[in-house]
């Protein structure tokens, strides 16, 4: 316990456990923002596939405000440039979450909101090991 606590505690910690934690904690936040508001957008009559990049976008603010100040490590460059490499990073997700969106939604005919939920789960390795590794490494040092 005393491990994750001090994990969660120094944000400096440059190995990829600490980071993962703290990852998985910023992303299940902005899951349950994303899935809460998705719900919200599909109940007020959004249509599904609109709804999915809306949400994609809240969610990628949120996202990039905590994982730059918590989830990981100072890169050393200004926000616009990690803000820069996090929206590559995104773009690549946004890719993975709507393809898997619409094999799940239009393919296999689960509900919208199951369907988004699972897509942005598909869609988390991706993220983490570019954001990792590119969107938020300290400048000329790959993790």
């Amino acid at each position: 316990m005393r491990a994750l606590l001090d994990a969660l505690l120094h944000p400096a910690d440059h190995r990829i456990g600490p980071q993962a934690v703290r990852y998985l904690i910023v992303g299940g936040s902005g899951y349950v923002l994303a899935i809460a508001v998705y719900a919200l957008l599909i109940a007020i009559g959004t249509p599904p596939y609109p709804a999915v990049v809306a949400i994609f976008v809240l969610n990628g603010l949120y996202n990039f405000v905590m994982m730059r100040i918590w989830a990981f490590p100072s890169s050393g460059r200004r926000a616009h440039g990690d803000l820069l490499r996090f929206c590559v990073v995104a773009a690549g997700s946004l890719v993975i979450n709507y393809a898997s969106f619409a094999l799940l939604y239009s393919l296999l005919g689960l509900p919208a909101v199951v369907a988004q939920g699972l897509a942005i789960a598909i869609a988390a390795p991706f993220g983490f090991l570019a954001n990792r590794a590119w969107s938020f490494s300290a400048a000329g040092t790959p993790r």
